[in-house]
């Protein structure tokens, strides 16, 4: 076969391109993002822990554990917390048992040691002290050392994101013949928390959660009615506090998150819903719904305690219930000759009868709509607060056990010293010696919660639960909630 070479040449070629023209659109883009959530968890090893035991004479010694694995993505870290119930399910750091003998049918208990005394697990063993004897005792990460009950409920803790951190709890006991026989038992609960900014104060939460400033007296101020019960829980600086404005009336308030847990407005009240400025502000910016405000100002004769300027007067100091809703000093800012008053600039605020703390729905006289009847055994729901925030409650033999008991919590919490000049309580809330001006009481405030038939509790610095008849008048706070 013959072949043929071939030969590929390359030359020079001259051609014309005419170009198609093509008419471009912007450019479209797409964003891709991932979003990492939050993540906090903790698992145990073993959701039931069964320690069989003979007892004998001498007493028989024996041990059980679990582990719990805690983890986070929290770059702050985690802190677990153990805790056991009782009986009566109340979480306590001691250990309690509660189950009932399966023989008899009783609440047969083996009590912590009686001591502080912290053993080994041999001393433990070999003891036959009745300090020890028929007692539980318990070891975190130590399975060599046991002792009476937790000091604290935090078992473990992390500085950063971590993942199965495991920690060892260890039960032991040693039961001689005195123990009856039966089922003993305890019931733990495990709590993992992220752990919180020791730094972030409200400030740094409002402008987290991007909340609007709006302008006021050449300076810019976050709204008291963008307040949130998150907004409060994220905060854990407990000694910044915040000037925010109430877009109602653009009276300026200082706010803090305090020792209780709770933010508390730390100036008294000082709204005039007689104006006419406030009264178009009123709805969806008070803590009363629109139905509410529209019978406050609707009704203005004296029997319905109706709300306008017509009907406002100076409180005349009668026992009447039909007195007007609220008194408002003519100088509602006034500072007082009191020398914290003085020292520190706190200011009197408004009076307000408790028809006017409740936005009018419990005073005497019958609204279409409204509540009004003054022998409810119950908290108003309504009151005269920006919304987002509501009058404190405090608990009465009267009220319902499961109401907040706010008032008398931060009262027990802060009272330390009764004096004029020095009161922990006074000092904690910014109280100035307003009190109600027809009596020597002072640092008073109004609460939500009923009292009796015609009386309603409100807080005051020397005595709580103070008894104030709803036609008196005094201030009001408001509390985030």
């Amino acid at each position: 076969m013959n072949k043929k070479a071939m030969l590929i040449s390359c030359g020079a070629l001259a051609s014309i391109f005419v170009a198609t023209p093509v008419f471009a659109t912007n450019p479209d883009s797409t964003e891709f993002s991932v979003e990492v959530k939050p993540y906090l968890n903790v698992t145990l090893s073993n959701s039931d822990v069964h320690l069989p035991i003979t007892p004998s004479s001498t007493g028989a010694f024996g041990s059980a554990y679990l582990t719990a694995s805690a983890s986070t993505n929290s770059a702050l870290g985690y802190s677990l917390n153990l805790s056991f119930l009782d009986s009566n399910d109340n979480l306590n750091t001691d250990l309690i048992s509660n189950t009932i003998n399966v023989n008899d049918g009783t609440y047969p208990t083996i009590p912590t040691f009686t001591t502080n005394d912290e053993l080994t697990s041999d001393a433990f063993s070999a003891s036959t002290s009745d300090d020890h004897l028929n007692h539980w005792a318990i070891s975190i990460d130590d399975t060599n050392h046991y002792k009476k009950a937790l000091t604290e409920s935090t078992i473990a803790t992390s500085n950063g994101p971590i993942a199965d951190d495991a920690t060892t709890i260890n039960l032991a006991t040693k039961l001689d013949l005195r123990t009856t026989p039966g089922s003993y038992s305890v019931t733990m609960k495990f709590e993992v928390v992220a752990n919180p900014d020791p730094d972030k104060t409200l400030e740094d939460v409002f402008e987290e959660e991007h909340k609007p400033k709006v302008p006021v007296e050449e300076e810019e101020l976050y709204r008291i009615q963008d307040m949130t019960t998150g907004i409060c829980e994220a905060v854990t600086d407990t000694s910044a506090t915040l000037r925010v404005v109430d877009v109602r009336d653009n009276n300026i308030y200082t706010i803090g998150k305090l020792a209780d847990g709770k933010c508390w407005l730390l100036d008294n009240l000082r709204l005039d819903p007689t104006d006419s400025t406030v009264a178009s502000k009123m709805k969806g910016n008070t803590n009363a719904t629109d139905a509410v405000i529209d019978n406050l100002y609707s009704n203005t004769s004296s029997g319905n305690q109706g709300w306008s300027t017509n009907a406002i007067a100076l409180h005349s100091g009668s026992s009447s219930f039909t007195d007007p809703l609220v008194n408002i000093p003519v100088s509602v800012d006034t500072i007082s000759n009191d020398a914290l008053d003085i020292q520190y600039g706190w200011k009197k605020g408004a009076y307000y009868n408790f028809c006017a703390v409740s936005a009018g729905t419990y005073c005497y006289g019958n609204y279409s709509g409204v509540d009004t009847n003054p022998q409810d055994n119950r908290d108003i729901s309504y009151d005269i607060c920006p919304t987002g925030w509501q009058v404190p409650t405090t608990r009465s033999s009267n009220a319902a056990a499961y109401l907040p008991d706010e008032a008398n919590d931060f009262y027990n919490l802060y009272y330390r010293v009764l004096s004029a000049s020095d009161n922990d309580f006074r000092m904690a809330l910014h109280l100035p010696n307003s009190g109600t001006p027809s009596s020597t009481w002072r640092w008073s405030i109004w609460t939500a919660s009923y009292y009796g038939d015609n009386d309603f509790y409100r807080v005051i610095g020397y005595t709580v639960n103070d008894d104030g008849d709803r036609n008196e008048y005094s201030s009001v706070r408001c509390i985030a909630r």
